[in-house]
Formats: structure tokens, C-alpha cells, sequence
């Protein structure tokens, strides 16, 4: 009975082991892959980002182009929970930007409550663009 006792905390320890250094292994593929660079930004809290300041200030337009002019900066990248928003000031930088993602801003994302509702997208307010 001791030597099943044994034999069974072995295996379960060495089990915990190679899962271990599995996950870490894992762990080390993903972190080699770099994100994209992104412009500079508040530092932000780990699940929150930046919505903790910027829902203490009084308006939040004045809080971001302030955040720009201490940054010194016309583009800024600003956490907001799980999603980075970029912000730019300079009219330049947002025609070009525009002018290269127009595609992407101009379409609707493809929604099951818009589908059912507009009767498979006959109607043109929520239908996606293109044809």
C-alpha cells in the first residue's frame, strides 16, 4: 500500500512538473512575438487602463488635450480597459489616417440582433457596407 502511495505522489509531482514548464514554455512563445510600437501614453492600471482619471476629471475632452500638451505630443494612445484609442489633435495626422483606414471606418460590423432585426440587412441603416 506505501509503495502505490509513493508511486502515485511521484507521478502526480513529476505530472506538476512537465505541465509547469509547459506553460512556461508557452508563455515565452508568446511574449517573443512584440507588439506593435504604440504612441506615447498615461501609464495606465493593469484591467482599468486610464478610465479611473479620466472619469475623476470634470470633462473629458479638456483631460485628454491636457494629457497632450504634458506629453507634448499630437498623437496619444490611451488605454481604456482593454482597448487602446488613439487621439490626435493635428488635422494632418487625422486626414491621413482617415484617408487610410476609410474602409475599415466606414462599414458596420456584422451583428446578429441588426441581421434579424432589419430582416437579413433589407434596409440600408444597418446594413454593412459593401454589397
Amino acid at each position: 500500500m506505501e509503495t502505490i502511495s509513493k508511486f502515485s505522489i511521484t507521478t502526480f509531482l513529476a505530472l506538476c512538473l512537465f505541465s509547469l514548464i509547459f506553460f512556461k514554455l508557452i508563455c515565452i512563445k508568446k511574449r517573443s512575438a512584440a507588439p506593435p510600437p504604440l504612441p506615447p501614453g498615461p501609464t495606465a492600471f493593469p484591467f482599468l487602463g486610464s478610465l479611473p482619471q479620466m472619469l475623476t476629471k470634470k470633462t473629458v475632452s479638456r483631460w485628454i488635450h491636457n494629457l497632450m500638451q504634458q506629453l507634448n505630443t499630437e498623437i496619444a494612445c490611451i488605454k481604456l480597459g482593454s482597448v487602446h484609442v488613439i487621439s490626435v489633435t493635428s488635422p494632418e495626422l487625422s486626414r491621413e489616417f482617415l484617408k487610410k483606414h476609410d474602409g475599415f471606418l466606414a462599414s458596420r460590423p456584422d451583428i446578429l440582433a441588426a441581421r434579424l432585426v432589419s430582416d437579413g440587412y433589407q434596409g440600408l441603416i444597418l446594413s454593412p457596407s459593401g454589397s
